[in-house]
């Protein structure tokens, strides 16, 4: 006869399982460590009844290794751009880039004080990306302008140089510079392939009992997967139509390992890992 059981796991508190203890060894996984142990056979089932989880993962960070880019004024040194680690938007980058032209007092300042930037990146609704857009340096400081950081005033664009492939899926541009050389008028340049606010489209959910797992994907310990469908900083729910049940593995178990892949089962790397609450259905014979 199959009796089937609800195991309930939580970051915050067990509530089955023997008063299961919790703990967090990686980023991505949780582990519950068993008082008595769970004895299973390759006869016995399991699957993924419910999920609640915090949206914590950053999209851009060194980790990821899509956080940096160049540019260079015409007839001066490339500046590295290096993005702190965090989840930004389009708006979000855009913004921080500013700043970083701020930092390094790479602008001119007009009679009124305002700072004029020669380098700018928009969002582009129209074409499903960025736009960036080059504006010529002065070949002399206009009347009452100063020139805090000596830029060359060359009468030409500066260049942006995407020189890391993995921020260029971010913007949605190529490796390259942007435009190839200086030009002496403004150049706009629009993404060359889609932008991508996030490269983590589906997370898959791994558990450490399973042998034979449902879903095939190629990765052995994935018992289910879902695609996010919140903002960043939300709380994800996530409960299948249909519950999908795997083989477990014949073992006497000492722990469950709960763990959470992005879609090529690299660790997601969760920064918040309160308030996660996983259901498994367990099928017993």
């Amino acid at each position: 006869m199959v009796k089937e059981l609800t195991l309930i796991l939580s970051s915050g508190s067990s509530v089955s399982l023997g008063n299961a203890n919790f703990s967090a060894i990686e980023p991505n996984k949780l582990v519950f460590k068993l008082p008595n142990g769970l004895s299973l056979t390759d006869r016995d089932q399991i699957a993924l009844k419910s999920l609640s989880l915090p949206y914590s993962w950053r999209n851009i960070t060194s980790t990821l290794n899509n956080n940096s880019f160049h540019y260079r004024f015409s007839e001066g040194p490339s500046k590295q751009v290096t993005i702190s680690d965090g989840n930004y938007s389009f708006t979000d980058f855009i913004g921080y880039f500013q700043f970083i032209l701020d930092q390094n007092e790479d602008y001119l300042q007009d009679d009124q004080g305002n700072h004029i930037y020669f380098i700018k990146f928009d969002i582009n609704s129209v074409y499903y990306g960025l736009t960036i857009t080059l504006t010529p340096v002065p070949s002399s400081l206009p009347t009452g302008w100063t020139d805090p950081n000596n830029i060359p005033l060359s009468g030409q664009t500066p260049i942006v140089q995407i020189d890391n492939n993995n921020f260029g899926k971010f913007v949605g541009f190529n490796t390259g510079s942007y435009p190839s050389s200086s030009q002496s008028s403004i150049t706009q340049l629009n993404s060359n392939s889609i932008a991508l606010v996030s490269n983590i489209t589906t997370i898959l959910i791994g558990c450490n009992v399973i042998s034979n797992s449902f879903y095939q994907t190629g990765f052995g310990d994935v018992i289910e997967s879902f695609t996010p469908d919140q903002q960043y900083g939300s709380q994800l729910h996530y409960q299948p139509y249909h519950m999908s049940f795997s083989q477990c593995g014949s073992s006497h178990y000492h722990q469950i390992e709960i763990s959470f892949y992005d879609q090529s089962h690299q660790a997601l790397q969760m920064i918040d890992q309160n308030g996660i609450l996983v259901q498994l259905v367990l099928r017993k014979e």
